[in-house]
């Protein structure tokens, strides 16, 4: 159960949480989310979030919202935490805690009809999708799109490990603009990576 109180005239707030690490922001999109509202935490007494079954910890942070000309938007100034359970009776082991993957998305080739994405990783490389969709907005989620190009993970026992991969992708035929995103393949999802994304203007591809 978590316990906090709104600022003075807010009534609702966007709480964000990841494994890795602090929400980016209150839009970030490998963070899970929930709306609450101050008649709620006044009646249950707080929120809650059911506690990982690993034992491990919860980087949660808490934006509130405000309404503009009918719009409910989310103000960039939170506050975060790091919520762990009361109790942790097994101590869990995570194989190279804390990689950070970065990447960058380019056009190349001749008559730039080749999408070049370079990803480097600070540790072995983890599984990765390509997500892409119509459009000039990037996907949020891996479910908002279809699957460009994989990235396989690095073999755990490979010296040195993999930490650098380019993916190349034809454009021939593609009706643009698409906006695309990478993210951790399913199996990676709680493994301790976090994914710094390019500006959104950088991931649209006209």
């Amino acid at each position: 159960m978590l316990f906090f109180q709104m600022p003075p005239g807010i009534t609702e707030a966007r709480v964000l949480w990841r494994r890795d690490q602090l929400p980016t922001g209150p839009d970030d999109p490998n963070a899970f989310q929930a709306k609450v509202t101050n008649t709620s935490l006044e009646i249950k007494g707080g929120w809650r979030l059911a506690a990982p079954s690993d034992g491990l910890a919860y980087f949660v942070s808490c934006y509130p919202l405000v309404r503009t000309g009918g719009t409910l938007t989310a103000l960039p100034l939170g506050t975060g935490i790091l919520a762990r359970p009361v109790t942790q009776p097994h101590p869990v082991t995570q194989p190279h805690p804390g990689r950070t993957v970065t990447y960058t998305v380019t056009r190349s080739g001749w008559r730039r009809r080749t999408l070049r994405v370079q990803v480097v990783a600070d540790g072995p490389l983890p599984a990765l999708v390509l997500i892409a969709r119509p459009g000039v907005l990037p996907p949020r989620t891996a479910g908002e799109g279809h699957v460009l190009a994989r990235v396989p993970a690095a073999p755990l026992t490979q010296v040195p490990p993999t930490r650098e991969r380019t993916l190349e992708v034809s454009l021939e035929g593609a009706q643009l603009p698409w906006g695309v995103r990478l993210f951790l393949a399913a199996q990676e999802a709680s493994g301790g990576v976090a994914i710094r994304h390019p500006a959104d203007d950088s991931l649209v591809v006209r």
